[in-house]
């Protein structure tokens, strides 16, 4: 047996060096995406405790609620398409073909548009339906109509920041998706001093730092729209949405993984129940974006390793990967666990109440964290359709525990259903790559095999 380091050589690396080379293959590359998600991290944590703070649980709550019903409705509306453009974008550019980058993205863009407008009247319309009938909480009722027409430049902005990643500009994908928002929220708050006297003020103000978005990415993405024959919009749509909506699906899948327990717990509780349980889980996924950045990185590294044939580098890449993310987000989430109830007690006194529902839920993140990028590993190397099978399974479970628990428990019966279906499900994953690849994600094993 010889050991592969991170020069090839047959030599056994020592523990300083091998997390040395693990820091030099993968979070030096992505050192400015790390800085704008932390960024991203910093003001997503001071818009959280301005809404609380100033809000209350109650009404947070419901505006928490309100951004979970627009953000499932609209996900489920765009079909895929950011999806599928991020990936035809990419396409296009490497073959410098500039005139179907430009014919995919405005068809894409109006295709997204028109459904994000049929969703967004859809929403406006029913809104009294979906708040009194549906979730049992009529007093979100008006809240909901004013974010049913915040889907229109949520889509947009969105299916933007994808396309510029498909450009190579990650940066700017990252301003638009995960930092824009919120620092601009911050800003309008304590910059200006606007005051969120309500629910509705903070909805119509959400709306429009949204619309403020969409314009800036419109304007910043400088390749002007070729004309269409409707010949070849409709080919290009039916393309579009055909690779969308299986990524959709698994998008869906995964969203309700995370979010069910919001619903049900409005369907059975108080809004305040759904602010507790939101914000102790943004506390607990708070080192997400170690995971996100990390697989911006590594993702074309995983599929370029596996089509060469170089299974013993792309497992030494894999655990490489998960050891960063893990020594980056263990060490935050046993400080979150420490302090957690000093931590719950910025966002108001209501909220040290979900200390518990903060310990489960950072428990699960950390075994989360431990699994490393494995379903990155699963999709770049052809096992979505596996992958998609077991999502659809602990979504299930997800459903079924939600039901079960929370009707005990409430919030930590939430935290319980969300952190044992998670777990579960990456664990399965990690089984997966091992049965299919031969590779362990979990770094137990530093050496890796050398035939």
């Amino acid at each position: 047996m010889t050991y592969l380091d991170g020069n090839g050589s047959g030599q056994k690396p020592n523990t300083i060096a091998w997390i040395a080379n693990a820091w030099e293959l993968v979070a030096a590359k992505a050192s400015l995406v790390f800085g704008f998600r932390i960024a991203g991290v910093i003001f997503a944590f001071a818009f959280n405790v301005l809404i609380a703070r100033r809000l209350g649980a109650q009404e947070a709550g419901l505006f928490f609620l309100g951004l979970n019903v627009i953000t499932i409705l609209a996900l489920l509306f765009r079909l895929g398409l950011e999806n599928s453009v991020l990936r035809f974008t990419a396409s296009s550019l490497g073959e410098n073909d500039l005139e179907t980058l430009r014919q995919n993205h405005l068809v894409g863009i109006v295709l997204c548009a028109s459904l994000a407008l049929i969703c967004g009247g859809g929403v406006y319309i029913s809104s009294g339906i979906i708040a009194g009938k549906v979730l049992r909480v009529p007093e979100l009722g008006q809240t909901l109509k004013i974010l049913g027409i915040a889907i229109v430049p949520f889509s947009l902005t969105l299916f933007q920041a994808e396309s510029f990643k498909g450009l190579g500009r990650v940066l700017i994908a990252t301003l638009l998706q995960n930092v824009g928002a919120t620092c601009l929220m911050v800003v309008l708050i304590i910059g200006l001093g606007l005051r969120i006297s309500s629910v509705e003020n903070l909805a119509w103000m959400y709306l429009a730092v949204l619309s403020t978005l969409l314009v800036v990415s419109l304007l910043l993405w400088g390749h002007p729209p070729s004309l269409v024959k409707w010949k070849t919009f409709h080919l290009r749509s039916r393309k579009l949405i055909a690779h969308g909506i299986p990524l959709m699906i698994i998008m869906l899948l995964a969203f309700v993984m995370s979010k069910a327990s919001s619903f049900f717990l409005a369907h059975w509780g108080q809004p305040a129940d759904v602010s507790l349980f939101e914000i102790s889980q943004r506390c607990a996924t708070v080192t997400s974006f170690f995971l996100m950045s990390v697989n911006t990185v590594v993702a074309p590294r995983f599929s370029s390793l596996f089509n060469r044939g170089k299974t013993a580098e792309l497992e030494h890449l894999v655990q490489t990967s998960t050891s960063v993310i893990l020594l980056a987000s263990a060490p935050i989430l046993i400080l979150v666990v420490i302090f957690a109830s000093r931590i719950l007690s910025i966002f108001g006194p209501e909220f040290p109440a979900a200390r518990t529902s903060l310990y489960i839920l950072a428990a699960g993140q950390i075994v989360n964290s431990a699994t490393g990028s494995v379903g990155v590993l699963l999709m770049m190397t052809g096992h979505g359709q596996e992958m998609k099978r077991l999502i659809i399974v602990f979504a299930a479970a997800n459903i079924v525990l939600n039901f079960v628990l929370i009707q005990k428990w409430a919030i930590n019966g939430a935290a319980a259903a969300t952190a044992t279906s998670v777990v579960l499900m990456n664990l399965s994953f990690v089984v997966l790559a091992y049965r299919k690849l031969g590779i362990l994600t979990i770094p137990l094993r530093k050496k890796v095999r050398v035939a």
